[in-house]
């Protein structure tokens, strides 16, 4: 059987992934997330065989070369370009949405499933989530102990809006982050942000250096089982 092989990144980040055709079983875990853009993310790790951080890591421009590599294995055809940024530089887990629409686009082109109301033939249709109970109240938390963050100074500093940013201040994460992460409800970079207490926009405003090591720190602190 020939493989279906695609080369993806750069230098010594470079590598070489096997791609295959999503299953009725991948369909049905995807169908459980409720959150639509970590679904059409979710096939891509079904379909390179990556962890939802291994893509994050990628160029935005090799995540659009597998889009369509995809849609080959799939017997698709996508209508516009996909993966084509001014900067090719641009990492996935730091582009803004702008940048990943097209690429968002092209996934649901080559699953239906989530751009019709219509299942593809040979998928088995998610099943209806369960009713959710009401949430608990928030209440405000006050650590009376403090922990020893860490601290990692920006090799690339920046201003975001009036707020200067040149250092960021890691603390572990909390147990119910680290439950959202797992369960799906929270991105990894959402919990890295409440970590930091920084925005999202923040982290994305990260050259590539200064993300990586900011990653890299973060991860330190999760517990293993939190991190792909």
């Amino acid at each position: 059987m020939t493989k279906n092989l695609l080369a993806v990144g750069a230098g010594s980040a470079a590598t070489t992934i096997e791609l295959r055709r999503v299953t009725k079983a991948d369909e049905a875990t995807i169908g459980k997330l409720s959150n639509h853009n970590r679904q059409l993310e979710a096939y891509l790790c079904f379909g390179t065989g990556l962890s939802l951080s291994e893509l994050g890591e990628l160029r935005l421009a090799d995540v659009g070369n597998i889009v369509v590599a995809l849609a080959k294995v799939e017997g698709c055809e996508i209508d516009e370009p996909v993966g084509l940024p001014v900067d090719d530089g641009i990492i996935w887990m730091t582009a803004d949405a702008d940048d990943r629409a097209p690429i968002y686009r092209g996934i649901e082109q080559i699953y239906a499933v989530f751009a019709t109301d219509a299942p593809r033939a040979d998928v088995v249709a998610p099943a209806e989530p369960e009713p959710e109970e009401p949430a608990e109240p928030e209440l405000p938390v006050e650590y009376l102990a403090t922990a020893a963050e860490i601290s990692v100074p920006l090799q690339f500093p920046f201003k975001l809006g009036e707020e200067a940013v040149s250092v960021i201040r890691l603390l572990p994460p909390s147990f119910g982050d680290v439950e959202a992460v797992l369960t799906g409800r929270m991105a990894e970079i959402e919990m890295i942000g409440r970590m930091a207490s920084v925005s999202v926009a923040a982290l994305r405003a990260l050259r590539w250096p200064d993300a990586e090591k900011v990653t890299a720190v973060a991860r330190i602190l999760m517990p293993a089982t939190s991190t792909p």
